[in-house]
Formats: structure tokens, sequence, C-alpha cells
């Protein structure tokens, strides 16, 4: 089930460097327009790491992970810096109420919205999880149960994607089979999909597990 999440400002370790391709600089040179060498780095706490990334169209950078437990979110200008139109600082945080909260995967939507899967509970006990942020840093609220659908399946989500009906595709693993869920726009599971909006594949080995998507496809639509 979900849990009321408590909200944390906070700014985790992540190192980004993005590479230069242009008349000015060789291919894979550090671009020195990002952070003046092309790297920045950010870090507080403990334990804290990032897992995916996304460019948004204004080339705003979008970072998940974790910090100390907790689901962490990012964002970046284009020049590197926290951007502090995002959560007042640039970074935000998400306890949803396990001791390893974490986001592996980000999409954005086309109005901006942010989406990010991962995995909610203990250490070696995972639910998947997906949330849903504004452009703003705020979690919304239309989305779920005040911005998060924490579902009862899956070892965490390993990667999420929209289809083209605005639906949320996520992926991962449950009890050793390939694992699957699909949500409405407003993060009920779709009971349109396998009857309760879960699937699971068995393909015969312990520990199958579906660790990617393809974006195309599933914004064609072809996961039926």
């Amino acid at each position: 089930g979900s849990v009321s999440p408590a909200m944390k400002k906070r700014i985790i370790p992540i190192v980004i460097v993005l590479f230069a391709v242009s008349l000015q600089a060789a291919a894979g040179d550090l671009d020195t327009d990002f952070s003046s060498d092309g790297k920045v780095r950010t870090s507080i706490g403990t334990f804290d790491t990032a897992r995916d990334i996304a460019i948004q169209p204004d080339g705003r950078l979008v970072v998940v992970g974790q910090s100390d437990g907790n689901v962490a979110v990012g964002r970046y200008a284009v020049t590197g810096a926290l951007d502090t139109s995002f959560s007042g600082d640039g970074m935000v945080t998400t306890d949803i109420g396990g001791n390893d909260d974490h986001a592996t995967s980000v999409v954005l939507q086309p109005d901006g919205r942010i989406v990010v899967a991962g995995g909610s509970g203990a250490s070696i006990d995972h639910d998947f999880l997906v949330l849903r942020y504004n452009s703003n840093g705020t979690l919304d609220t239309t989305f779920g149960e005040g911005g998060i659908a924490a579902i009862n399946f899956g070892d965490a989500a390993q990667d999420v994607a929209l289809d083209g009906a605005g639906r949320i595709v996520v992926v991962g693993s449950e009890a050793g089979d390939v694992a699957l869920a699909r949500l409405t726009a407003n993060g009920d599971l779709d009971t349109t999909f396998g009857g309760d909006g879960l699937l699971t594949g068995d393909f015969g080995t312990p520990g199958d597990r579906a660790n990617a998507l393809h974006a195309p496809l599933v914004a064609a639509r072809r996961l039926l």
C-alpha cells in the first residue's frame, strides 16, 4: 500500500559529465561550458547515489537516485548549476517509509511533469514504486496517493516509460520472474492490462528480470 511521504530538501552526491561535440572541441572532450570543467558534484549523507538522468527540451537535466534511504530527485540548469526553480534549491528527497526507498529511472511527460520509478521497502524486500512530481519539484497530488503509487508487487521497478495514451509502464522482477505493471495517467493500476494491471513472465531460469524498456515501442503502444 501507499505511505504518506515526508518531504525533505537535500543535495545528493552526483557527478554529471557532459561531452562536447562541436567545432571548438573534439568529440568526447569535457564541455567546459558545463560547470567550467564539464563536471559537477553535489553531496550529502553517508550513502547517496544517482541512477538515471533525463534531459528536458530546454536542456535542463533531471537526475534521480537515492539519498540516505530516500528517493532523491535533482534538477540542473544547462550551466551545471542547481536549478533553484525546482524545490527552491534544485533538490528534493521523498521518504516513502522504508529504509531503502530509491529511484532507478525517470521519464519526462510532455507537460513537464516528472515520472520517477524505483522501489520502496526494506533492503531485501521491495515493492514497485512510482512517483510523479510537478515541474517545480512538488509531488503531483493528482497522481496516486499524494503523488505516490506504491504497488505491492515486484522487487523494485528497474525502468519506466510512457505509452502513446499517457499510461505509465514499469518493469522489473517478481519472485524470480519478469514483472510488468501498467498504471493509468492518474496512478491507478490499469485493469485493461492483464486484468489487474500486473503481469509476470517465467522464462524457466531463476532470477529472471527485466531491466529496461524500449521507449519508442512503448510510446507506439506495441506493449498492449
